[in-house]
């Protein structure tokens, strides 16, 4: 093996580990004054679920209850 292919397949390696260990979800929260809500995104496939809102309509039972708090 050359160095440009291992220099290469190292790269690739990092890339794979890098996207395997970062965070699957992220929260967002929208604060605004009248119906802040928090919403779960799926940072693998950009799946957007509503978790929590002010009045607590119209959420999903897949989020975490201390997402649940205003």
């Amino acid at each position: 093996m050359n160095n440009a292919t291992a220099i290469a397949l190292a790269g690739l390696f990092i890339a794979i580990a890098l996207y395997c260990g970062g965070p699957r979800y992220q929260l967002i929260s929208v604060n605004n004054t009248t119906n802040p809500a928090v919403w779960k995104l799926d940072t693998h496939n950009g799946d957007l679920t509503l978790c929590a809102t002010a009045a607590g309509k119209d959420t999903e039972s897949g989020c975490s209850a201390k997402m649940k708090q205003f």
